[in-house]
């Protein structure tokens, strides 16, 4: 029994001493990565420090400008999921090679076992990740293409603004002129296919829920452009000491919208903005507080230095 137990002790510390090695293997093999992520990280301080941006006054954001941080944020996610899953297998081999030649079979055994569950926990994930990126894509097309629509406003005498920044939200696009204040929602759903070939693209609205063909509905839309609206009309009305009404829309690009009938907040299609904004006259404003409205909008719109 005494000689079993010495043996056993033995061979486990053997085998520790394996491990112990193939660890200290793999991580003197990612020293030079890790060193290299050091010296990024070190000069791109360096570098903020020792340069300074030559404007005294920086751009106002773009269209969809939170969605192309985040879309940032979800690749790097992405790529740091995938590092993660490549040194599962890299560890392993090293630790592999490191055990003795009689124990290599059960330690590769064990090795395609943690790997599977690795792989299966961090494919989750991907596949979640993947599909907020693709998603978070799509609404960035849709506020840069209802973007490039609003544009035209600029010749009628508005001013036009994006993705303006709230407490933990932010406006997709802000329409100021003579007609009024519109807070513009953007919302980019893809069409559905029957048989490969594109089927229903209508949507409707009641007054408070978008029914989209074929797809489903969406109930919190509208009420997110009135919240919104609202939230920008106490933020204005504060601003200026005047009460600004605020007209809260939401538009769908792509999609055909019956606009017939209209309710509080409209819903209309991109290609429908202009024509009803400068044909609406339900709260025109001066000239002057217009000038002060864009002026103060302006203001909190424009990018941040890091």
């Amino acid at each position: 029994v005494i000689l079993q137990r010495d043996r056993m002790q033995e061979v486990l510390s053997k085998l520790a001493g394996s491990v112990a090695g193939g660890v200290s293997t793999g991580l003197c093999l990612c020293l030079p990565l890790f060193v290299l992520m050091w010296r990024i990280v070190r000069r791109k301080k360096a570098y903020k420090a020792e340069r300074e941006d030559p404007f005294t006054e920086l751009p106002l954001r773009a269209p969809g400008e939170s969605l192309r941080l985040r879309i940032d944020e979800l690749g790097d996610e992405q790529m740091s999921t995938f590092l993660i899953a490549l040194l599962a297998p890299v560890f392993s081999l090293v630790l592999i090679t490191g055990l003795p030649t009689q124990y290599r079979a059960h330690g590769l055994g064990i090795a395609f076992v943690v790997i599977s569950v690795v792989s299966f926990m961090v494919g989750r994930d991907v596949i979640k990740g993947l599909r907020s990126l693709w998603d978070h894509k799509l609404a960035f097309t849709g506020e840069r293409a209802v973007g490039e629509e609003l544009t035209q406003l600029l010749a009628k005498g508005y001013h036009v603004f994006h993705d303006l920044p709230f407490e933990g939200f932010n406006i997709d696009h802000v329409i100021v002129g003579p007609t009024g204040v519109y807070a513009v929602e953007t919302k980019t759903r893809r069409k559905p296919k029957e048989n490969g070939k594109k089927a229903g693209y209508k949507v409707e609205f009641d007054g408070t829920t978008l029914t989209f063909e074929k797809i489903g509905r969406d109930a919190k839309a509208a009420a997110q452009a009135k919240a919104n609206a609202q939230s920008l009309s106490k933020w204005l009305s504060g601003e200026t000491g005047q009460k600004i009404f605020v007209r809260g829309i939401v538009t769908i690009p792509g999609w055909w919208v019956d606009d017939s009938t209209l309710h509080p907040v409209w819903v209309l299609n991109p290609k429908r903005i202009q024509v009803f904004v400068t044909r609406a006259a339900e709260s025109p404003l001066p000239s002057k507080l217009v000038n002060q409205i864009a002026y103060k909008i302006t203001e909190r719109c424009r990018l941040k230095k890091e």
